[in-house]
């Protein structure tokens, strides 16, 4: 399988599996919860998030990167794994505050690794690949000072998940080729 089908299909399995579960939750909007609250402690279908999405995707997206092992592609697809990884060990409190507990601070910790580690991946993409890279690195490099303003509180999710599809598209466009 190459590294895009392989992206394809982790991507494609990340979006059915969290419009799915999304669905199956009351209460669940995607323009203000996170994906990660798909997974938080206590919910009805949390291991399921968190062992059935986001340890595969983590998985997946470490594979990714062992396959373009040298590459800004490899570190792109690393950060993302970083960030799925540390998901499905570290379930986010309910609601997913910017501070909570020990696990809490382990789950940000590893967004923060998605994020702006991905951005500065994506930067360096825009050398080989365009600027339209580096447009996209600035968003997901916002991102986590976004989550911590007031008035970015009610669409978060969408902006999160702007942020995956910028991850993820940049991963595929980097991946096209190879």
């Amino acid at each position: 399988m190459t590294t895009f089908m392989l992206t394809t299909v982790t991507a494609l399995y990340l979006v059915s599996s969290v419009l799915l579960l999304g669905a199956d939750r009351p209460g669940y909007r995607a323009i203000r919860d996170t994906i990660s609250e798909l997974g938080e402690t206590g919910a009805r279908r949390g291991l399921l998030a968190s062992y059935g999405v986001f340890l595969p995707v983590g998985l997946m997206a470490l594979t990714l990167a062992w396959l373009r092992h040298g590459s800004s592609a490899a570190g792109l697809a690393l950060c993302i794994a970083v960030g799925y990884l540390a998901a499905a060990a570290f379930p986010c409190d309910p609601g997913s505050p910017a501070r909570g507990s020990w696990r809490q601070t382990l789950h940000n910790l590893g967004g923060l690794v998605e994020y702006w580690g991905g951005g500065i991946f994506l930067w360096r993409l825009g050398a080989d690949h365009g600027v339209g890279f580096q447009a996209l690195a600035a968003f997901v490099l916002a991102l986590p000072l976004a989550f911590n303003l007031r008035a970015c509180l009610p669409i978060r999710g969408l902006l999160q998940r702007l942020a995956e599809t910028a991850l993820f598209g940049g991963l595929l466009l980097a991946n096209a080729g190879a």
